[in-house]
C-alpha cells in the first residue's frame, strides 16, 4: 500500500503542522523563530543556494589546500556545483536556519506563562513559517523534477490563491486570542 498525498494535502498538513506548533510554543518563541525562517527562506529563494554551494563545495576545499600547503584538497577549482548538490545545500541550510530558530526562541523566552492567548496568538506566525516553507520546498522539488518526494507539492503558482484562507485562520486564531485575554483579566479579578 501506498500513501501519497495530493497537493493541498501537502500544503494543509504542512499548516497544521506549524499551526500547532505556534499553539505549543506561544507567540513570543514564534516570532523569533518566524525571523530565521523567514529570512533564510527569501535569501534561498533569491539564489543563497547557488552561492552557498559554490561556498561550500567550490572555495573551502580550495582554502584548505591554502592552508594545508598544497598537502590536503584540490590544487585547482573544483568544478561548479551540480543542481543535486544544491538542492542538499539548501535543504541542509533549511533544516539548519529551523532549528537554529527554534533553539534560539526557547531560550530567548524561557518561561511562556501558556495563557490561552499567548498560545492562540503563536498559531498566527506558526502559519506563516509553514507558509513559507511548503512554498520553498514546492519552488525546490518543481525546479527539480529528478528528485521525487513520495507526495505531490502544490503548484507554486497556486499556492498564493490559499494566502486568503491563511489570512482567515489568522484572523480567527486573533480573535480567540483577544477573547481568551478578555475572560482571562475578568477572572483574575475575582
Amino acid at each position: 500500500m501506498q500513501l501519497i498525498l495530493n497537493s493541498v494535502q501537502f500544503f494543509t498538513f504542512g499548516l497544521i503542522v506549524f499551526g500547532i506548533i505556534g499553539f505549543i510554543r506561544g507567540w513570543h518563541r514564534e516570532i523569533v523563530s518566524m525571523g530565521f525562517i523567514l529570512a533564510t527562506v527569501l535569501f534561498l529563494y533569491v539564489g543563497g543556494a547557488n552561492g552557498l554551494a559554490s561556498f561550500f563545495l567550490q572555495r573551502v576545499p580550495l582554502g584548505i589546500n591554502f592552508l594545508s600547503g598544497g598537502a590536503v584538497g584540490p590544487k585547482t577549482l573544483p568544478p561548479a556545483p551540480s543542481s543535486n548538490q544544491v538542492l542538499a545545500v539548501a535543504l541542509i541550510f533549511l533544516l539548519a536556519a529551523i532549528f537554529i530558530g527554534f533553539l534560539v526562541g526557547g531560550s530567548a523566552f524561557k518561561k511562556v506563562t501558556g495563557t490561552p492567548s499567548e498560545r492562540f496568538l503563536g498559531i498566527i506566525p506558526g502559519l506563516v513559517e509553514g507558509f513559507a516553507i511548503v512554498e520553498y520546498i514546492s519552488h525546490l522539488f518543481a525546479s527539480s523534477p529528478q528528485i521525487t518526494f513520495g507526495t505531490n507539492t502544490p503548484n507554486p503558482s497556486s499556492l498564493g490563491n490559499s494566502i486568503i484562507v491563511i489570512f482567515l485562520i489568522a484572523i480567527a486564531a486573533l480573535i480567540i486570542g483577544l477573547v481568551a485575554t478578555r475572560f482571562g483579566k475578568k477572572d483574575e479579578k475575582k
